[in-house]
């Protein structure tokens, strides 16, 4: 896995696909909620990405000037009705990214 670098201050966008086998699937609602945690844990962003196309989401992730160094990472989640027993259930994707200072 390869790890993007972001350098503080900067924004970036971060995107979510869902599928259901090979076709994009939306999650329940048409939503796809993001959540982005600190290098210390405490919570950077808690919100629903925008949706691009049917099963891509999207959430532009902004850092500050002073932004805590290191590894971030990012959750996103979607409800999923997989039938049966099992209903409605969360798919979960992660992602991470590395800040870093000014190069």
């Amino acid at each position: 896995m390869t790890v993007d670098r972001v350098e503080r201050g900067n924004t970036f966008k971060s995107t979510v696909t869902f599928k259901s086998g090979a076709i994009y699937t939306d999650p329940s609602g048409g939503r796809a909620y993001i959540k982005v945690y600190r290098p210390n844990g405490s919570l950077l962003v808690d919100s629903s990405g925008a949706k691009e196309g049917t099963g891509i989401y999207i959430y532009y992730i902004s850092t500050a000037t002073d932004a805590d160094l290191g590894l971030y990472s990012i959750f996103w989640k979607g409800i999923f009705d997989y039938g049966g027993k099992f209903g409605y259930m969360p798919k979960v994707e992660r992602d991470s990214f590395l800040v870093t200072t000014v190069e």
